[in-house]
């Protein structure tokens, strides 16, 4: 029988756990100057991220602050390749040029309050502007003044900034745990507060005519790929006779159809099959071939 002290001890134990993003997380990715390229978006199970003008990059395994710089150099690259998305920020050297007048040509860099300084028209914020943007607002700036009636100018970037990027993990799939088997709903339930075995199968929507609960199954990651397994009576909870376990993050909770005898043997065999591959991805262990404890008959 599950050894409901032994799992507190090891709540106890557990510190928290550096960050690392794993399949599943949610993060939101910002941009400095760059605020149309911001959004939030899931880790694919196969660990990667798609965003917009780079190509699929890894996000698996990294910290925020290691993915930070990731991105940082990819959209870098991105850059120097079009700048038609890139908007500009404090520190970037641009060129305003102009066809009839080359007189009216600058190359300066931007300020750190934004500004650009041009003759005739001196101050013009170009902070947060993408090139074809500030052309067009220049154009319109040189068209009112006298003598450059329908003036032909080009912005083009010399020189830009490490774009900055920052990313925060929004929803970590390492905050949720996942119910399964005989219930009304098989479905991730995120841990907000105390959560226990009785609770999310409530919040699964409860148990089915089928299920067995002398042995409901609960799966805990240890910190390696092989989870531990232990078998509780539910039956006993339910009678106030054994007391709850307070889930963690990663727990799987599995309500079987059948009296289990071995819970080692029925997970080796058949439970890493019934679980959903997505729901797999998610947590860092695997099923198969696994060390548990044996329950008690």
């Amino acid at each position: 029988m599950l050894d409901a002290p032994g799992i507190q001890e090891q709540n106890e134990r557990s510190g928290q756990r550096k960050c690392v993003l794993g399949a599943g997380d949610t993060i939101a990715v910002k941009h400095l100057y760059n605020e149309r390229l911001d959004g939030e978006v899931d880790i694919r199970p196969d660990g990667m991220i798609s965003l917009p003008l780079v190509e699929d990059v890894r996000a698996a395994g990294l910290t925020p602050a290691q993915l930070n710089h990731v991105l940082s150099d990819a959209y870098a690259k991105a850059f120097l390749t079009s700048t038609e998305s890139y908007s500009l920020g404090v520190g970037d050297t641009i060129a305003v040029n102009h066809l009839y007048d080359r007189d009216l040509s600058e190359e300066m860099k931007i300020r750190p309050d934004g500004l650009i300084s041009l003759p005739l028209i001196g101050e013009v914020r170009a902070a947060g502007l993408t090139p074809a943007q500030l052309r067009t607002l220049l154009i319109d700036r040189y068209a009112e003044g006298p003598g450059t009636q329908d003036p032909e100018i080009t912005v083009i970037v010399r020189d830009f900034r490490t774009p900055e990027v920052t990313v925060n993990l929004k929803r970590s799939a390492a905050e949720r745990v996942y119910v399964g088997g005989e219930v009304a709903q098989e479905m991730m339930i995120p841990i907000q507060g105390a959560l226990r075995v009785l609770d999310a199968i409530i919040i699964a929507g409860g148990t089915l005519d089928t299920a067995k609960l002398k042995t409901v199954i609960l799966v805990r990651y240890n910190g390696t790929q092989k989870p531990d397994a232990y078998s509780l009576d539910l039956n006993k909870v339910i009678a106030g006779e054994l007391p709850d376990v307070m889930l963690k993050p990663y727990d799987i909770v599995y309500v079987p159809k059948t009296t289990i005898a071995k819970v080692n043997v029925y997970v080796d065999q058949y439970f890493h099959k019934m679980m959903p591959r997505n729901v797999m991805f998610n947590f860092p262990y695997y099923l198969g071939g696994s060390v548990f404890i044996e329950p008690t008959p």
